[in-house]
């Protein structure tokens, strides 16, 4: 990916094909108001997805809400990899903090190919929710930094999808760059508290970043659920990246 790094930037905004321009940031939805709890499958697929409602009593949680602090997530640097436990592949809180600029958190399901296979496997803020087992809660300001969140069920992932990519990209249209972003740091926990975190470069030639990836990976002939960190992108932002996971721009 560092090769891309050399693509200009397009003019004008992106659009993805049977699936209308891509919107700029005010045309979100309104995220949870409980973005911080981890829910059943099951109880995320209907509540999240199909039918969004107020959110759930406490008595209704199977694990209390976990928020990752530096001391408590094992730091991870760029291209290191590791097995996730199995409770990591029932559910995951995905959440990325920054100041300094604003940018956007986009997932890409995809195959053996790193190519998406169908619109619903690209999630973004146009389409923040799929029914394969990733959404995104919304994206809120605490205290001097926005943190934007998502959730994915690895176990829920049909076998085609082999691979979620966990990406960020700033507006094109605003001049800035990943170099502008400050104090950004990914942070992925899991029900149990077990937690990972990732800063990735602030890259100021670049305004779309791959900044880790859960893939499918056998080990010790069982198959399990590895976490890669990344840290590197596109020079000409959400265009390029989406194009590189196979979704078509118009």
């Amino acid at each position: 990916m560092e090769e891309a790094a050399t693509d200009r930037a397009p003019r004008g905004l992106p659009t993805v094909a049977q699936r209308g321009p891509v919107r700029r940031r005010g045309a979100h939805s309104a995220p949870p108001s409980d973005p911080y709890r981890i829910r059943p499958f099951a109880e995320w697929r209907d509540q999240s997805l199909t039918h969004p409602g107020p959110p759930a009593t406490p008595t209704e949680l199977t694990h209390a809400p976990v928020t990752p602090s530096a001391s408590q997530a094992t730091s991870l640097t760029p291209g290191q990899n590791l097995v996730l436990p199995e409770e990591a592949w029932q559910q995951l809180l995905i959440d990325f903090s920054f100041a300094g600029a604003d940018a956007d958190l986009t997932l890409f399901l995809t195959d053996t190919d790193g190519q998406v296979t169908c619109d619903e496997d690209f999630v973004f803020y146009n389409q923040p929710s799929t029914a394969h087992g990733a959404a995104l809660l919304g994206k809120q300001t605490e205290g001097p930094h926005t943190v934007e969140r998502a959730a994915l069920h690895a176990v829920a992932l049909p076998p085609h999808i082999q691979r979620v990519t966990l990406a960020i990209n700033v507006d094109v249209d605003t001049g800035l760059t990943c170099g502008a972003l400050t104090h950004a740091a990914l942070h992925i926990t899991c029900a149990t508290g077990v937690a990972w975190t990732f800063q990735p470069p602030a890259d100021p030639h670049i305004r779309a970043m791959a900044i880790a990836e859960i893939y499918r990976h056998t080990a010790g002939g069982r198959p399990v659920w590895k976490l890669r960190a990344i840290g590197q992108g596109w020079a000409d932002g959400l265009d390029a990246l989406a194009r590189a996971h196979g979704v078509t721009i118009e």
